[in-house]
């Protein structure tokens, strides 16, 4: 031995046995789940791409714009007003 005495098991022990088993439980759960983080990181960057919309060019969305979001003329004439009302004004 050592030079020490040996000590007696304290009445702490299977209290102390319990824990470690608790954390080694815990700590093999944790691993599992930090195992499992790149996959769900590449499926969540897939799921993102399929529903990200596509970059589509400003004039395809507001043909009346330009790039710099100045108004340019368009071809289109304003629908006339039935009775000299406004369209949302019928009655």
């Amino acid at each position: 031995m050592n030079g020490r005495p040996r000590r007696r098991p304290s009445d702490e022990a299977p209290y102390l046995e319990v824990l470690v088993r608790d954390l080694q439980r815990q700590n093999r759960e944790a691993a599992g789940v930090v195992g499992s983080l790149p996959w769900r990181l590449a499926f969540a960057d897939d799921r993102l791409r399929a529903v990200e919309a596509p970059k589509a060019d400003t004039s395809e969305i507001a043909p009346g714009c330009d790039s710099v979001r100045s108004h340019a003329e368009t071809t289109q004439t304003p629908a006339t007003p039935r009775n000299g009302r406004p369209w949302w004004r019928q009655w």
